[in-house]
């Protein structure tokens, strides 16, 4: 794609040397390879970044990044898992497992 925009910009500059003065296939020819060159680059960029943002890597990163955006929650305090005086029990933590865990 840049060599396609290089050729263009080469000829285009041949236009105005002696050598092709006054033939103006040179100068159609570098506008038309600059602006196949100009469209090729326009849709691949719109290809690559269509692909990078449907990619399953790209989505779970924008997700995580959602998820854990909060930063107020990473200056508060850990919850502590101290046996309080109230009874309910969603807010107590339950007990660690003492047992060895066995797969079956």
């Amino acid at each position: 794609m840049l060599f396609q925009l290089f050729l263009a910009w080469k000829l285009y500059g041949y236009t105005n040397t002696e050598t092709c003065d006054g033939i103006w296939q040179v100068w159609a020819l570098s506008i038309l390879l600059g602006a196949i060159a100009g469209g090729n680059i326009v849709t691949t960029s719109m290809v690559c970044i269509r692909k990078f943002k449907t990619t399953p890597s790209y989505t779970n990163i924008v997700t995580l990044t959602r998820k854990y955006s909060s930063r107020h929650k990473i200056n508060q305090a850990p919850p502590t898992f101290e046996n309080s005086t109230s009874s309910s029990s969603s807010q107590r933590a339950p007990p660690p497992p003492t047992d060895k865990l066995h797969i079956h």
